[in-house]
């Protein structure tokens, strides 16, 4: 239990050590100067690609999330719909009754009744009915353009959420056609650097190894021809010596009557 207590304190010293570092100066510049270095390990392309490939998804996410919202407000405006079409039926059919019942008025007796849809009424009881009606159509008829009102804003939300989701998602479409013929750009750089591999140097381009051995070959040419040149002079100098000497040997000996005359006039050419 102490080895797992311990553990637990030196780690969380070297996590805020670590992060105390990285908070200052020092620490930020050599987090940024580590985060390049493995950047340039692994290929700074490969790294830009990837950032590029989580931004689509997260792009993608978004849209998503913009359909749902436009799905969840198209439901409430179909929902509104049915309520303004309703409130709108009920002040309909407030105003026909109070039609019914302003004529059934004019037909009343007092201490008679009169039927109004085929039931009987006082002149009392259409008075009331008159007023709860004439209630319920002021407070309809008031509440009627909020509603509407509402269903508006409701349908221009949905329809916005459709206009930036159907944005997004062309926009998703022409991004990943560029980075389709990015990655086929990418494939023929690996392909490049394949054969510069196996050329000699992968760092280099092709034709940068296509100069260099034709460098190296200009230069062994160049290298060749000076050591050529370098023993033609030798052996020039060489060949007239010889010559002279040979010339001189037998000029000496050309005459001689003895070969103790020969050999003294070999001895003196020695010298």
């Amino acid at each position: 239990m102490k080895r797992v207590l311990t553990l637990a304190v030196v780690s969380v010293l070297l996590l805020g050590g670590a992060y105390a570092v990285y908070q200052t100066t020092r620490g930020k510049v050599m987090a940024k100067k580590a985060g390049d270095a493995i950047d340039n390990w692994i290929g700074k392309e490969d790294v830009q690609r990837e950032r590029i490939n989580e931004r689509v998804t997260k792009l993608e996410v978004s849209i998503d999330k913009l359909e749902t919202e436009q799905f969840k407000t198209e439901e409430a405006a179909k929902t509104q719909k049915k309520y303004v079409a309703a409130l709108e039926a009920k002040i309909s059919n407030v105003e026909l009754a109070m039609a019914d019942v302003q004529k059934a008025r004019t037909n009343v007796s007092e201490g008679k009744t009169v039927s109004v849809r085929g039931k009987d009424y006082t002149e009392s009881d259409l008075k009331k009915i008159g007023s709860d009606l004439v209630e319920k159509h002021k407070a309809w008829l008031k509440d009627l353009p909020e509603q509407k009102e509402k269903l508006q804003k409701l349908d221009a939300r949905a329809l916005r959420f459709k206009e930036r989701k159907d944005e997004l998602a062309q926009e998703v479409v022409s991004i990943k056609k560029e980075l389709k013929a990015m990655d086929e750009k990418m494939k023929e750089i690996e392909a490049l650097k394949s054969a510069s591999s196996s050329m000699g140097d992968a760092d280099k381009t092709v034709g940068e190894n296509m100069e260099a051995l034709k460098k190296d070959i200009t230069d062994l040419h160049s290298s060749l021809n000076i050591r050529l040149n370098k023993e033609d002079r030798h052996w020039d100098k060489v060949g007239k010596s010889g010559g002279d000497e040979t010339d001189k040997f037998i000029e000496a000996t050309k005459d001689a009557s003895d070969p103790f005359t020969e050999i003294d006039a070999i001895l003196k050419n020695k010298k």
